[in-house]
């Protein structure tokens, strides 16, 4: 609707208006959505993450002679394989 000099009626203003509140509510639900489902994997990633670094250090410590450092040779080394002499 416009007036005979052709610009827009304030009806015609107030309903652009509307629509163009409505189309921006709608795409910020569409962000907040995809923003939900990022952070969603950014947990999961970080819960991976963790439990991934929980996992080496338990197979680090694993790994670990029991008690390091109780049988030196002169040297400094640990109980080194085919050491004949002590």
């Amino acid at each position: 609707m416009s007036d005979d000099d052709g610009e827009q009626t304030l009806e015609d203003v107030v309903q652009s208006l509307a629509e163009t509140q409505q189309a921006l509510a709608e795409q910020q639900q569409e962000i907040m959505q995809r923003q939900e489902r990022i952070l969603e994997k950014l947990a999961e990633q970080e819960n991976f993450a963790d439990e991934f670094a929980e996992q080496f250090a338990d197979e680090f410590r694993q790994s670990l002679p029991e008690s390091i450092g109780s049988k030196h040779t002169d040297d400094g080394d640990r109980d080194p394989p085919g050491r004949m002499f002590q």
